[in-house]
């Protein structure tokens, strides 16, 4: 788990990256201050391969449902240089968002 969540963190980082370079200290300012602090992964009770990308813009939740098997394989599938899109990286499941869903991504 620790690895996975630690490849998650640079391709997050990696990913939504592409400011220009006398912006990027701004932009990773506001990585770190806003868009990573209000990001929060969360696993599933019951099912351990469950896993969900959980973030607010501070008026609407967002989350994301992903495994970790599909996860783990697309890493692997990055070539070097290759960029990915994080829905397709985290091989997210399509189906309608849940009640379960929901209070998995955002019980306290």
């Amino acid at each position: 788990m620790h690895t996975t969540a630690t490849r998650l963190c640079l391709a997050i980082v990696l990913l939504t990256g592409g400011a220009a370079a006398e912006s990027a200290t701004n932009w990773f300012s506001d990585l770190l201050s806003v868009g990573v602090s209000q990001t929060t992964v969360a696993r599933h009770p019951i099912d351990r391969n469950r896993y969900y990308l959980c973030w607010t813009d501070g008026t609407s939740r967002h989350g994301l449902r992903f495994g970790k098997a599909a996860l783990d394989r697309n890493l692997k599938a990055i070539l070097p240089g290759q960029r990915v899109p994080l829905s397709r990286l985290l091989g997210t499941n399509s189906s309608t968002w849940t009640s379960e869903d929901e209070r998995t991504c955002w019980s306290r």
